[in-house]
């Protein structure tokens, strides 16, 4: 299991060491680990510095998200409330065309469980997981489930990851 930090001006991967990569650089890695056997997380951190031009962050989600059109990937959206997997319905799409979804899903859904949430996953064939989920209930989630999920790449984009004219919350 292996964790791709992605952040403003730089991505890190942290497999005990941290190097620095570019969205080109992480992209590579990107591929690689959709050909792999086990789970990936990428995490997108973004910070605030008023009109900043696109960062590596962003420009990778961009550049992923022609691959995952290119190749016909399908993507899986998992949030922890209603309200953000709104959001994401909305701005994903939107920002980044092609992104094929395939199915969904909320922690806050009434009457789901994680197992329910894992078939989700894993029935909709899904390529990668866009999850807008907070650290602690992420990380969980994937140290929990890692090995069954059928997915390759976890692209953690955070709560409060911010869109250009506005923020998600």
């Amino acid at each position: 299991y292996q964790q791709v930090k992605l952040m403003s001006g730089n991505i890190q991967i942290l497999d005990g060491q941290h190097d620095s990569y570019t969205a080109k650089e992480a992209m590579q890695h990107a591929v690689e680990y959709l050909q792999s056997e086990t789970a990936h997380a990428i995490q997108i951190i973004t910070f605030e510095h008023g009109k900043e031009p696109e960062s590596e962050a962003e420009l990778f989600v961009k550049m992923f998200g022609r691959f995952l059109h290119k190749s016909q990937g399908k993507v899986f959206l998992f949030a922890e409330t209603e309200t953000l997997l709104s959001k994401m319905i909305e701005v994903l799409p939107e920002r980044y065309t092609g992104i094929r979804i395939v199915e969904m899903a909320t922690l806050d859904e009434p009457g789901i469980s994680d197992d329910m949430i894992l078939n989700r996953i894993n029935g909709g064939e899904a390529d990668c997981i866009f999850a807008a989920l907070s650290g602690p209930v992420q990380e969980e989630f994937i140290s929990r489930y890692r090995t069954s999920l059928d997915a390759k790449i976890w692209i953690g984009l955070g709560t409060r990851l911010k869109n250009r004219k506005k923020r998600w919350d």
